[in-house]
Formats: C-alpha cells, structure tokens, sequence
C-alpha cells in the first residue's frame, strides 16, 4: 500500500468523521446525520477496497462538501456563529488534503493495479521449469 493512499484514506476517514460530528452538533438534524453516516460508510469502505469507480465518488463528494461547506462557512462567520466557522473550516481542510492524496500518482496507481494472487502449488519460477520437465 502506497503512502499516499494510506494517508488519504486516514484524512478521509477522519474527515468524514469530523463532518458528522459537525453536522449533528451544529445542526441536530438526526436524519440529515444517518444519510452522511451511511455515505460516508459507502465511500470509506469502497475506497478501502480499491473498486476503481470509488476514488472519483470520494473526489466527487468531497468537492460537494468543501463547496456546501465554504457557502456554510461563510455564513456562519458573518452570522456571529465564528466558532462554527472555525469546525467546518477544519472539516473542509482535512477532506481537502484527503482529496490531494487522492489525486497523487501513487495512489492512483494502486486503484488500477490488479490484486496479486499466487498459485499456491507453484512457487517461483524454477518450480515451474521443474514441473515442465516432469
């Protein structure tokens, strides 16, 4: 596993978390808190399994949460709410760097290279020559 898709996935997890913590204090809205909970399950577990289609979902809804999330930012900072403003800043930083994990080379790579399987009765190839020979 590449460094860079280890930390993405880390940032991702804890700024999916972070997000949920944030939704359900701020705004107390426990069916708004189990639809995030269940897409931020969706889009962790996905990713931790390397399914090609579940990096642009991740970078697809982390753009979505940074947008929302800088408009509600804003609005919190000139409502009088900067402490807010503060959490959600800090949420839309950790999916920001999830995402510029996400996008790197290596982390790239790892989604497109197939898992590796081994023959279990064949190991190396000087045990394949062996068994030709046979």
């Amino acid at each position: 596993m590449p460094d860079s898709f280890r930390n993405a996935l880390i940032f991702l997890v804890v700024g999916w978390g972070s997000l949920l913590l944030t939704v359900q204090l701020l705004f107390w809205d426990y069916n708004l808190t189990v639809k995030l909970f269940v897409s931020a399950g969706i889009i962790c577990f996905s990713v931790f399994q390397r399914r090609k289609w579940a990096k642009w979902l991740a970078l697809f809804c982390n753009a979505m949460v940074i947008l929302y999330g800088s408009f509600y930012a804003y609005l919190f900072l000139h409502g009088n709410m900067p402490m807010a403003a503060f959490v959600l800043a800090i949420d839309i930083l950790l999916l920001a760097i999830a995402s510029y994990y996400l996008l790197q080379k290596p982390a790239g790579d790892y989604f497109i290279s197939p898992p590796k399987t081994e023959n279990p009765l064949v190991h190396g190839p000087e045990k394949e020559s062996d068994n030709k020979k046979k």
